[in-house]
């Protein structure tokens, strides 16, 4: 037992770095495999859990927004209702077959302290029934804001169907600086750049920044309006605000970019935060808190993260926590319960090697990315598998995002660096797996490096875009017989964006019917991105119009924006006003 206990210290002390350092940890980040002991776990990976034997239905409610003001009305509850293999309570006819959905539940929102009922009504299929961002149902109650006095303080709220609670931010209204929320439908941001502005769609696309070459430079201002002049409208710095530094952010506040700011090398050392914070919290550009970086690499304490986080949402509770993960399965329910936002941080090309030529396995070598197989799908799977862990710790889905690995420059450590059609193949899987954010290692980049993202965000920088990828969770299709396609599509306002991307190494030729449920296309409006050759036709019924695409190149990304669909074609038009 003693041997066991040393094996783990030892490789615990592998996860240690310097203050501030970026690093891409050791594929298995935690889970050492030692053939001597086959099922040992040294603790911290998450399990699909025990199936139930029979069905429950599972009831679960979040407010609309993570935040409201008090300069606004009305607000809204979302319940989700679902038959669960998992989680919930026994419920009649949920084994019938002749019922889709059980029973009706009754359902009552009230304020725990003091009992108000805020909302009421039942839980059925044929009321407001809407898709959320993990395609369970969802319904739609709306509440009187003003039964709130406005805090800094989250109200508690109950859910009786089966007792549930949650808890509701109604805050002042915030005098100065913007404001940014969570949409809990769609896992989207959404900003309001002023006081009594109105709240719109913000998705961050933006490279991490370095205080040196970059930021700190004596020509520092031009170096920002340059990177701006790219389409760039935001950044994550890697540096904090300082008497030497504090110049940069005023800097990125007039050149009207956003940041994530940096509190990664501070959140031990509260009275640090608190310094932070207070001088940072009402600046035009702040859009979040880059407060933990890589701490499963780290093997980083939890309850230190948590007390962070508390305090943070103390001094500024208009802005989110980000934390970003270098491990697939290592502590994620600890790791994620101090964050608002999870970066998921995988570098999977060239992963399993390094560039010194040291060994990649258990206790050595900088890999680039846990538990990889070394493609862009890796990103894909990364996504899938955070999302997954959430429906398995029955948690309301986070905004997740993508740090995104480009290249050549950006990621030192590495062998090889992904070519530029891997570099938009990731970024698109990263949309199709329903990421709020694209975040690109590091800037400076290469002139070519620099192109290649200028144009992909003449794409992302488009208002339609940015208002799909945001107020819309992505929907997956699968193509029957062709897996090596990633396809997933976004409906609004009977506009619909659909994006492909061919993650094999051959042609895939067609034609390809893709059957979007409920859909029937009637003109294709734009191509935005790829070679691929489109068509839409009327198949035969009950299909009606069809999309159909002739050719796919291997490795390659194929995007359609402003799609009109017919007249009975779905719209989210009342519902994302």
């Amino acid at each position: 037992m003693w041997a066991i206990a040393m094996l783990i210290l030892s490789f615990s002390s592998l996860c240690l770095a310097q203050p501030g350092e970026h690093i891409d940890w050791p594929r298995w980040c935690g889970k050492a495999y030692m053939p001597e002991y086959p099922d040992f776990n040294p603790g911290g990976q998450l399990f699909q859990p025990h199936v139930q034997r029979n069905l429950t239905l599972n009831v679960r409610f979040k407010p609309r927004y993570n935040i409201f003001l008090a300069d606004e009305f009305e607000g809204e509850f979302f319940i989700h209702a679902e038959t669960s293999d998992y989680h919930g309570v026994p419920w009649p006819h949920m084994e019938d077959d002749d019922f889709y959905y059980p029973y009706d539940v009754n359902a009552t929102i009230s304020a725990t302290a003091t009992g108000e009922v805020l909302a009421q009504g039942r839980l059925r299929a044929s009321f407001n029934l809407h898709n959320a961002t993990s395609d369970r149902p969802i319904y739609r109650f709306k509440f009187d804001l003003g039964k709130f006095k406005p805090r800094f303080e989250p109200y508690e709220v109950t859910l009786k169907a089966t007792p549930i609670k949650t808890e509701i931010y109604v805050l002042p209204s915030k005098p100065k600086g913007n404001v940014v929320r969570i949409d809990n439908l769609s896992g989207g941001l959404f900003l309001r750049s002023s006081p009594g502005s109105k709240f719109e769609p913000f998705f961050p696309y933006g490279f991490y920044a370095p205080c040196e070459g970059f930021l700190c430079d004596e020509n520092s201002v031009a170096k920002i309006e340059a990177y701006r002049s790219h389409g760039l409208k935001s950044v994550v710095p890697m540096m904090p605000a300082s008497a030497t530094s504090w110049n940069v952010y005023k800097s990125l506040d007039s050149a009207g970019v956003r940041y994530m700011y940096d509190l990664r090398q501070h959140y031990k050392n509260h009275s640090a935060v608190k310094e932070q914070v207070e001088a940072i919290k009402d600046s035009d550009g702040l859009y979040a808190y880059w407060t933990f970086d890589q701490p499963d690499g780290h093997s980083a304490t939890h309850a230190r993260m948590w007390k962070a986080s508390s305090l943070i949402k103390q001094l500024d509770p208009y802005h989110p926590i980000a934390v970003s993960l270098g491990c697939d399965n290592y502590y994620f329910e600890e790791y994620t319960k101090a964050a608002d936002i999870i970066v998921a941080d995988a570098h999977p090309i060239g992963a399993g090697a390094s560039r010194w030529q040291t060994s990649c396995n258990a206790t050595y070598g900088s890999c680039g990315c846990d538990s990889c197989k070394g493609n862009a799908a890796d990103v894909a799977i990364r996504l899938f598998h955070l999302a997954q862990y959430e429906r398995w710790l029955n948690h309301w889905p986070k905004p997740k995002m993508q740090n995104l690995q480009t290249g050549p420059s950006g990621e030192k450590s590495l062998p090889v660096s992904p070519s530029a059609a891997e570099v938009i193949a990731m970024s698109a899987l990263a949309l199709n797996n329903n990421a709020k954010g694209v975040l690109p290692w590091a800037w400076p980049v290469d002139n070519a490096t620099t192109a290649l993202h200028e144009k992909f965000l003449r794409v992302m920088n488009r208002d339609i875009v940015n208002e799909l990828l945001t107020r819309i969770p992505a929907r997956k299709l699968r193509v029957k017989k062709k897996k090596e396609l990633d396809v997933s599509y976004w409906v609004l306002n009977k506009t619909l964006m659909l994006s492909v991307v061919n993650l094999g190494k051959k042609s895939v030729r067609g034609p390809i019917v893709l059957n979007l449920p409920g859909i029937q296309p009637t003109k294709i409006t734009t191509v935005l991105w790829g070679t691929a050759a489109w068509d839409h036709r009327e198949l035969f019924k009950p299909m009606g119009m069809k999309l159909r695409i002739m050719a796919v190149d291997p490795l390659s990304t194929n995007i359609i924006l402003s799609m009109l669909c017919c007249d009975d074609g779905p719209s989210h038009s009342g519902y994302y006003d």
